[in-house]
């Protein structure tokens, strides 16, 4: 006798697809709950390039800016910050803000490397004020968790921003809840928990391209961080000078990322046309065991 083949079926079954899904708990299924240890995280306020001092008239620019602006700018964005993480469950803070936060260097305010600025204020009085915020700030900061903070060397301000750090240093000297960082080195690194994480301003590191730059700061971690490097699940780079958000790129496990500016468009900048980056200051909130959880932007 002749075997006759069963006809094959095509398409799917709705009756089997319907049958299936009544099977499923949906009503009683509970997602599971990641638990965060009391003092495991570390939160970064990373308040780069404020260029304090600098002027900007809304008639060749966007908008109005200048010292009175990046003060209150400056104390508005610590107070937004601090709301949002005082309820967290923060072991330290990472206080970021040596990257061009003066706009200039010199008495005849230009800076480090000799470049005019618009500057709307005596040089000692943008260094008083500078100071001032910078001490408010720490102590704003150091009621929600201790503070740690240090200096990288900017084209803007490499002196006087080292001299606020030892400002910084003398205020603070018998504070046990602020750690200020007297190391002059380019770069700094730190280990928190499974994460390393890297610092500069990244206007040195190789001139020849943003990608270029990312690769070297990505392979200068190793090197400058040995002994931190092999206790590292992860590790990223976070440098400024751009005055926009970047993550330029992730290379060999190291994340480099350019972080937001909030300060207003300049007149060089307007007219040769670098427009268009959201203004901002950026919070990043780091497990210990499981690296960067959350990130807050704080828009201007």
């Amino acid at each position: 006798s002749k075997l006759t083949a069963k006809p094959r079926k095509r398409g799917i079954d709705l009756a089997e697809v319907d049958r299936h899904f009544a099977q499923l708990d949906r009503k009683n299924f509970t997602p599971p709950i990641i638990k965060i240890k009391q003092g495991s995280v570390m939160a970064e306020i990373n308040i780069s390039d404020l260029h304090l001092g600098k002027l900007a008239w809304h008639g060749d620019t966007p908008e109005n800016y200048d010292y009175k602006i990046a003060r209150d700018t400056f104390y508005s964005v610590i107070g937004e910050i601090v709301a949002e993480i005082r309820n967290k469950e923060v072991e330290y803070i990472t206080f970021v803000w040596a990257n061009d936060f003066f706009n200039s260097d010199t008495i005849e305010q230009t800076t480090t490397g000799g470049t005019r600025q618009d500057c709307d204020v005596r040089w000692q009085k943008m260094f008083n004020v500078g100071v001032e915020m910078l001490v408010r700030g720490i102590e704003t900061l150091s009621d929600v968790a201790p503070v740690k903070t240090f200096y990288t060397p900017s084209n803007h301000d490499e002196v006087n921003g080292y001299h606020a750090l030892k400002y910084l240093e003398a205020w603070f000297r018998k504070d046990p809840n602020v750690d200020i960082s007297q190391d002059a080195y380019p770069r700094k690194y730190q280990l928190y928990g499974n994460t390393l994480l890297g610092y500069c301003h990244g206007d040195k590191e190789n001139s020849t391209g943003t990608k270029e730059k990312a690769s070297r700061l990505a392979s200068l971690m190793p090197i400058e961080a040995a002994n931190l490097w092999g206790k590292a699940k992860y590790r990223e780079m976070h440098t400024a000078h751009l005055h926009s958000e970047q993550m330029i790129q992730e290379i060999n496990g190291v994340i480099v990322r350019r972080i937001s500016s909030p300060t207003a468009l300049d007149t060089w900048h307007t007219t040769s046309g670098f427009m268009g980056a959201v203004r901002k200051a950026q919070t990043f909130i780091y497990d210990k065991e499981r690296g960067l959880i959350h990130t807050l932007n704080t828009p201007i």
